[in-house]
């Protein structure tokens, strides 16, 4: 019998016992959903896919238009220039930004009420992130 590993993912259910708890043994693997792993919460039942709580998720778009579409924002480019070099829709451009935004907004907010770090420090770790992109592990 194969032994079963503990996975990295938290039940984004907020009614569930194991809700943002990582490594309890209560998600386990469920299959494919078009190519991406599907996990179930055994204590409350809901399912998800491994995109959930990302950019990526319910994105149309394969992850490494995406990835390019990152790499154009980076190079400070204007939201028509990108989506004339990546031939998107201006309005789908936009929303990837905003997309983009609302995470590092969840992040920020973390650091400053969960964490309770002040703006300064929480300034000093996304110019830390900036200055050390290039080091960062690329998936």
């Amino acid at each position: 019998m194969r032994k079963t590993s503990k996975i990295k993912r938290e039940c984004p259910n907020v009614k569930c016992n194991f809700h943002n708890q990582v490594f309890k043994g209560n998600i386990k693997k469920n299959g494919f959903r078009k190519k991406l792993q599907n996990y179930k919460c055994t204590a409350c039942g809901k399912q998800f896919i491994e995109t959930f709580g990302t950019i990526l998720y319910h994105k149309k778009m394969k992850k490494k238009e995406i990835v390019k579409i990152c790499d154009l924002f980076a190079e400070k480019l204007s939201f028509r220039a990108v989506a004339r070099a990546s031939h998107h829709k201006l309005d789908t451009i936009r929303k990837l930004a905003e997309d983009m935004a609302e995470q590092a907004g969840k992040t920020t907010e973390f650091l400053l009420h969960d964490l309770k770090l002040n703006p300064t420090e929480v300034d000093e770790i996304w110019t830390f992130v900036k200055k050390n992109k290039k080091e960062l592990p690329k998936n």
